[in-house]
């Protein structure tokens, strides 16, 4: 029996472990599936790619688990963690020498991602037990191959490059260890004792060549190495090996600091990164500035500023081609929404004589899914830069490709943003220059700007016509250049007196008195029209304007109607939530005679008896039911401040009481005995439920001044297209408050998405510029402050006075004219209404300076533009002098219950004033309330002082007789 329980026991127990484990198994299939459908919806969801091979390592099928590590790998750079995962289920698996060359080949594939000393080790390692398989000839020279490239990555890595020195020191010691063996056993004087003698000899001095190469590097256990050093040679150290050693631990000295301030951050520690970075590059050691980069990188893989840096760092001192190309292609893997990476990719790539790779990294870089039609606009033109710097005027093939490129690029903007692609015919305008210029081809230059630049409504900006006149002028006759002139005054709507100017200009200087006369006619002529168009245009915006009065007046008045006649009506049935309001006792009216001697109180007719509800009194009126949330009958105490009804035992009318409960009762009580929490009507379903968890607040965003009159469901559809492409998106939560506010909260499932969603702050939804910025706390000390210079900027512009119907573009062709624009920032209201003025920031100060001695004051579209330096008014703290602020309404009360003289004053009223006339007040005659006002403005105004003060307390009281002498005057 003894032993036949515990055989029982057993039994039971692997058959629920083979339970549970089939269970899980099902689990981790549907898993799979639900994940291999995730990322056909989304192929690029990198965290739902992870989740996949974690979930199929559990499996164990080696061959999709590959396919799927192989897919993620081709489309993202993997981390260490599931480097390692891959190579530890490949080893498992592995059962001939083809496995073992695969894993040795993910191996070579993942040190190439990121710098990881584990990872270098781990593949050391695998070297030393798997190179006799692999190599059978010289299994050594392949490990020590793959030792030289560990520390060549990760030798310099203050922290850890110690281990790979080490483990390098131990792998020859064995090597040295085994030959001694050998040698001992040799026959003495034999080949074999004399080959194996110089081995020995050869091993010995590179390990020592080791320990002299690992003293020289201001690592973490140098001293632990020169321990090492004198027990391997039985003999201390070196002379010669003094000053590097000394030299060695000078450079870790100073590096400490560094080394401390990474220890003490937390990751991914970029600024610390940075000046790490800084004080390597400015001591100028190659090698440990590029591992110093590789570590930051390991980090902060999507910093597209870091790899910039690091690739134009390797342009510009190492200049090794090999390097340089591997570190933008892992760039652009990290950061493939970055367009200036690609950017400096393809020039690198250019630089470095690799034309034969440029097609293939530019269809590339047109997969990557930019964010915006500039961003591709601005590759197009680094392509189209590369095609004609390889232009041969010899060669009519090379013009040509260059030629089809620009068409190419044409067509692609067109078809996939239309006219907003390349909304200044940036790419046409550079090939007619490439024409006239560089292939003396004036002909296919005019041929461009007539049948392509100068179409679909762009023939009215006075920008394009200028630039066209002036390679007319250059590169053809002045009859020519007179021709287009005039023909850009005939067309040019914008700015036509620029134009005008123009050809006078020309006129002055080329061409006779008659055709100066000519062109002078022709330009006031044209000018007149413009004019008398702009006072038509004026009228009829002012017509519009007294139409759009008329009705917001009419709307006024109807709703005045409207409240005067809801007013007069009955009063209506109270709603369920509304506390009934115990009657104010009215106090005693003073009653006069006909002498004006007060009678007491005024005697009135009693009160009739209350009716019950529902039921209908004599004169006809029906008495409204109570509301259903107040239950009849519940007596309470007389003291709480909340009344009810209750209803008495012998049927007559109810009477009122008060009910402490109501008081006591929280809002979600209230809300479950409502009758919506009883019938589901209106109950808890009808309100938006939002799970908040405040540990997420680091990937979610806040959306503001979204539309009002939009659906929800659009809402979140046109949120989850504009903010799903930076990454997978886990929440899209919708708030209406009150019909006049709409904002939302978008959640992703990591911080990544954060800050590429944050360059959408200002973009158009629905017509209304939406406002995105991180989901913070009002409290918040991190809150981020005006992102604009609210004080003097010497290289931005405030301009005034601007039309309505003005376009960035057209700004940006303007005040191009004075130098290279940076950014133009049109000012919306919060419904994205146009406004009149707009900032503009320049390149440089002379710039700025030039655009305001040029088009301050200067007419565009029929307006005098302002243009000066923005320098915003400093706005006054709150609470100080002279300002307002919102503090000011919540001023501490006086022990009477009226705000304190901080409001009073502020709107001009005496400190005394309150606003509204009380209910209890007595109305005092007009005469008295004069009185009264003088008195106390005379107080004010302080020409009473303390005399004031004392007459007034000094003041004899009136009677009944001085009031009604004072009320009868």
């Amino acid at each position: 029996m003894d032993d036949s329980k515990p055989e029982e026991f057993s039994s039971s127990s692997s058959s629920e472990d083979s339970e549970m484990e089939e269970e899980n198994f099902t689990a981790v299939l549907e898993e799979i599936a639900d994940l291999e459908k995730a990322l056909r919806d989304n192929p690029y969801a990198y965290d739902t790619h992870a989740a996949l091979v974690r979930a199929r390592a559990k499996v164990g099928n080696i061959g999709k688990l590959r396919a799927s590590f192989q897919k993620m790998s081709d489309t993202f750079p993997l981390i260490q963690e599931l480097w390692q995962l891959w190579v530890d289920t490949e080893v498992k698996q592995a059962d001939d020498l083809e496995d073992l060359q695969h894993i040795a080949n993910i191996f070579a594939t993942a040190t190439r991602d990121y710098l990881s000393v584990p990872l270098w080790l781990d593949y050391c390692r695998f070297m030393c037990e798997m190179a006799s398989q692999l190599e059978a000839e010289d299994p050594n020279t392949r490990i020590r191959a793959v030792f030289e490239d560990a520390l060549m990555a990760g030798g310099l890595h203050v922290q850890q490059g110690s281990l790979l020195w080490d483990f390098y020191r131990e792998f020859e010691t064995e090597a040295y260890e085994t030959l001694k063996s050998e040698l001992q056993d040799a026959t003495p004087g034999s080949d074999d004792q004399i080959r194996l003698s110089k081995e020995v000899d050869a091993e010995k001095n590179r390990i020592l060549s080791i320990y002299r190469r690992q003293l020289g590097v201001p690592l973490t256990g140098l001293d632990e190495c020169v321990a090492d050093y004198e027990e391997f040679t039985q003999a201390p150290l070196p002379a010669p090996l003094q000053p590097t050693l000394e030299k060695a631990k000078d450079a870790l000295e100073a590096l400490q600091s560094y080394e401390s301030a990474l220890l003490a951050a937390e990751a991914p520690r970029l600024q610390e990164y940075k000046d790490y970075i800084a004080y390597e590059v400015e001591k100028g050691a190659p090698a440990r500035v590029q591992c110093i980069y590789e570590r930051a990188l390991a980090e902060n893989a999507l910093q597209s500023d870091l790899w910039y840096q690091y690739g134009s760092w390797l342009d510009t001192k190492l200049k090794d081609s090999k390097t340089c190309l591997a570190v933008y292609h892992r760039a652009c893997r990290n950061c493939p929404w970055v367009v200036s990476l690609w950017q400096a990719r393809l020039l690198a790539m250019e630089r470095h004589c690799k034309f034969a790779l440029i097609d293939g990294v530019f269809e590339l870089a047109k997969q990557a899914g930019f964010s915006s039609a500039a961003d591709y606009l601005q590759l197009w033109k680094t392509f189209c830069d590369i095609k004609r710097r390889q232009i041969d005027k010899t060669s009519q093939e090379s013009v040509e490709a260059f030629r089809s490129t620009v068409d190419s690029a044409v067509d692609y903007m067109t078809q996939w943003f239309g006219n907003d692609g390349d909304p200044t015919c940036l790419l046409l305008r550079y090939c007619s220059r490439v024409e006239a210029e560089e292939l003396d081809n004036f002909a296919k230059c005019r041929e461009i700007w007539q049948s392509k630049i100068l179409t679909q409504g762009r023939g009215k900006l006075a920008a394009l016509w200028l630039e066209y006149s002036t390679l007319v002028r250059a590169h053809s006759d002045a009859a020519a250049c007179r021709k287009t002139l005039f023909q850009a005054v005939q067309c040019v709507s914008d700015d036509c007196s620029a134009v005008c100017q123009a050809l006078l200009d020309f006129e002055s200087e080329r061409g006779t008195l008659a055709q100066w006369d000519a062109a002078q006619a022709r330009c006031a002529a044209q000018l007149g029209r413009q004019e008398g168009r702009k006072v038509k245009a004026e009228e009829k915006a002012a017509q519009a304007e007294s139409e759009q009065q008329e009705k917001r007046r009419a709307a006024r008045s109807e709703k005045r109607q409207q409240k005067k006649t809801e007013r007069q009506k009955p009063q209506q049935r109270m709603k369920p939530d509304t506390p009934i309001k115990l009657p104010q006792k009215r106090k005693a009216d003073l009653h006069f005679d006909d002498s004006g001697s007060a009678r007491g109180p005024q005697i009135l007719p009693p009160r009739k008896k209350a009716l019950a509800p529902g039921s209908t009194s004599d004169d006809g009126f029906q008495v409204p039911l109570l509301p259903s949330s107040y239950e009849v009958g519940d007596k309470t105490s007389p003291t709480s401040p909340v009344a009810s009804v209750a209803e008495p035992s012998d049927g007559g009318s109810p009477t009122l009481t008060t009910r402490s409960k109501l008081v006591s009762m929280s809002q979600e009580e209230r809300m479950d005995e409502s009758p919506a929490a009883g019938n589901g009507e209106e109950g808890e379903e009808s309100r938006p439920k939002f799970n908040y968890n405040p540990e997420n607040k680091n990937q979610t965003i806040f959306v503001s001044n979204l539309p009002c009159a939009v659906t929800e469901d659009s809402l979140r559809d046109s949120l989850q297209k504009a903010f799903g492409k930076f990454g997978e998106v886990s929440d899209i939560r919708v708030v209406k408050a009150r019909g006049k506010n709409c904002y939302a909260y978008v959640e992703f499932t990591d911080e990544l998405p954060v800050q590429e969603a944050l360059k959408l702050d200002r973009e158009r939804m629905f017509g209304r510029p939406m406002y995105v910025s991180r989901c913070l706390d009002k409290d918040d000390s991190s809150r981020s402050a005006f992102k604009y210079s609210t004080s003097l900027d010497k290289k931005t512009l405030y301009v005034s006075r601007l039309p309505t119907n003005v376009t960035e573009v057209e700004l940006t062709m303007l005040f191009s004219q004075c130098g290279p624009v940076k950014a133009v920032r049109l000012a919306t209201s919060r419904s994205g209404a146009p406004r009149t003025f707009c900032y503009v920031e320049m390149e440089s100060e002379s710039d700025a300076s030039k655009c305001i001695m040029k088009l301050d004051q200067c007419e565009y579209k029929g307006r005098s533009l302002g243009v000066a330096l923005s320098n915003p008014p400093q706005r006054k703290p709150l609470g100080g002098s002279g300002g307002s602020s919102d503090d000011s309404f919540f001023q501490p009360r006086s022990s009477s219950g009226r705000q304190t003289d901080r409001f009073s004053s502020s709107h001009g009223m005496p400190p005394s004033y309150s606003r509204g006339v009380p209910r209890t007040q007595v109305m005092l005659p007009r005469s008295m309330r004069g009185a009264g006002s003088q008195q106390s403005a005379a107080v004010k105004e302080g020409k009473g002082g303390q005399n004031s003060s004392s007459s007034e307390g000094s003041e004899k009281p009136k009677s009944n007789s001085d009031f009604r002498a004072m009320l009868l005057k």
